[in-house]
């Protein structure tokens, strides 16, 4: 199963903020994940299908919205943060 959710184009995208997206996907993106794909930033959780539960969906959609809403502030999924 995957949530997903357009946060901007990459051509748009300066390489401090893909690096920033990446330091986020080790520390404080959790579950969710900033990814790319045919020139698009995407905040992405990708879960199997045969585990999924109620709590992890809605979970999955917490941090996807969060991911793209924090695009180049926190680049947090969560009100956590950890890390410099």
């Amino acid at each position: 199963m995957r949530v997903m959710a357009p946060i901007a184009e990459i051509e748009n995208i300066n390489t401090e903020e893909i690096h920033a997206c990446m330091e986020a996907n080790f520390d404080r993106a959790l579950d969710a994940r900033y990814s790319m794909r045919n020139g698009q930033l995407f905040g992405a959780y990708i879960h199997p299908l045969s585990t999924l539960t109620e709590n992890y969906f809605l979970s999955a959609v917490h941090q996807v919205v969060a991911v793209k809403a924090n695009f180049g502030s926190t680049y947090s999924s969560s009100e956590l943060f950890f890390g410099g």
